[in-house]
């Protein structure tokens, strides 16, 4: 809970505040009494569900004063939300997992998280591991070359409280994991020898063999209801091993281009990703649809101070 401070301090400085919790009129527990510079509190040992009266009194050298008063009814945590870009890489004996933390977590802070490893003949469950936050990653062994398998990711929130597992597709020890693009983003900067605006465009992409990965992302200009005023000028970035782009660690792609080059929007609208398809060179086809790269704009490039705006989902 979080309170302001009284609009006087009747003369006296104050020295504390004093909290108190009741139940029907009777006080739940010792009141509380935090020092003068607090504004906040964290009350515990609470029954989810139930309504508590919460009573706030500043202290000065003269005693305590009336109370503020609210009333709060505790709730239990839910299910944190699944694992984002979950991605898997198979060795000989093993696969290793990725993933990017639940956005939603549930109402308590994220403590783990759970992979499990399942057989895609029967579903049963063969090995599982269990890492602490904010670890993203896990390797698992004692798998069996050439068989097929798909993994299962899920978090625990501080509430003891399991996730929505994410599901991974089927994969073959042995077999190289197909690439996946994991993000993509946008900032504005300026040529170094004319200082005129340019727009840069980054990706990260998991995957084995990156170099020789190939493909296009596909932006849409997009008003702010959703809809494509002008289909004609949708435009695409096309990429390569001898491409136009600059290749950075850990899959990082980077694409740069005069701001003039852009096609141009008009009023609000911004130039949206909306799909994304290529190939990663061991022939796997890598596909992100509209839903999965919706909120990740440039704005329009009409000078230097319009944007674009940096948006690393």
């Amino acid at each position: 809970m979080t309170w302001a401070a009284p609009p006087s301090d009747g003369g006296s400085t104050i020295t504390a505040y004093v909290v108190t919790v009741l139940q029907d009129g009777t006080v739940v527990g010792e009141p509380r009494t935090v020092p003068s510079d607090a504004r906040s509190a964290t009350l515990t040992e609470l029954t989810n569900g139930t309504t508590y009266t919460v009573q706030v009194s500043a202290r000065n050298s003269t005693g305590t004063g009336a109370p503020a008063v609210a009333t709060a009814t505790p709730k239990a945590a839910t299910a944190p939300g699944p694992p984002t870009s979950v991605y898997t890489e198979p060795g000989t004996t093993g696969v290793t997992v990725t993933w990017q933390t639940p956005t939603d977590d549930g109402g308590a802070d994220l403590v783990s998280t759970t992979v499990e490893v399942h057989a895609a003949s029967d579903d049963s469950l063969v090995t599982a591991a269990t890492v602490p936050m904010p670890t993203r990653t896990a390797s698992l062994d004692g798998l069996t070359e050439g068989a097929t398998y798909y993994a299962v990711v899920y978090a625990t929130n501080s509430a003891g409280v399991d996730g929505t597992p994410a599901t991974t597709a089927e994969f073959t020890l042995g077999t190289p994991s197909p690439a996946a693009l994991v993000g993509i983003g946008a900032w504005k900067t300026s040529d170094p020898a004319t200082d005129a605006p340019m727009i840069c465009i980054l990706w990260q992409i998991n995957g084995n063999n990156q170099n020789i990965i190939s493909g296009q992302i596909h932006f849409q200009l997009t008003a702010p209801d959703g809809s494509d005023p002008d289909s004609a000028t949708d435009w695409a970035i096309n990429y390569g091993p001898a491409g136009n782009h600059l290749e950075g660690t850990d899959g990082q792609y980077a694409w740069c281009s005069a701001a003039a080059e852009i096609p141009r929007s008009t009023g609000d609208s911004v130039w949206a990703p909306v799909s994304f398809t290529g190939d990663d060179g061991n022939g796997h086809t890598i596909s992100v649809d509209a839903a999965t790269m919706k909120g990740m704009t440039i704005k329009d490039p009409d000078g230097i101070d319009t944007g674009p705006t940096f948006a690393n989902p």
